[in-house]
């Protein structure tokens, strides 16, 4: 193993890195404005989909924090690039599956909140459980 190819792992895992901050960063900006134009809007439908989405986003960025904390070389292979992609693949829709079935209340408290803002009346306990 050459000090070169030792280098270039650094440099491609601190590329990606990078690239993963950058994406959660302007994919948390785009969650905000989205949820802003609707609750000016009064589209309550689409306010509850874009909630329901930033909390399914979360808690992906939960489970992506988690599974970092965990030692992934201590496996007897080394995980190969399809594995981590399939991995990222299973816990973002996870994290859409436990979204949609309540997930955490996230969802549920940013429609509360921003709808309150709306034309119509407020956000009934029985229209965040739908």
């Amino acid at each position: 193993m050459s000090v070169g190819f030792g280098v270039n792992l650094i440099d491609s895992y601190s590329a990606r890195r990078e690239w993963e901050v950058q994406n959660s960063q302007n994919t948390a900006e785009s969650f905000q404005s989205t949820l802003e134009r609707l609750a000016t809007e009064g589209d309550r439908a689409a306010l509850k989909d874009a909630a329901i989405e930033f909390e399914a986003y979360f808690i992906q960025m939960m489970f992506s924090t988690m599974r970092r904390t965990v030692n992934s070389e201590g496996g007897f292979l080394p995980k190969s690039n399809a594995e981590k992609i399939f991995e990222d693949m299973l816990f973002e829709e996870a994290s859409k599956s436990a979204a949609r079935a309540g997930g955490i209340g996230l969802a549920s408290f940013i429609y509360k909140q921003l709808s309150i803002g709306m034309p119509h009346p407020p956000a009934t306990e029985e229209e965040t459980e739908e």
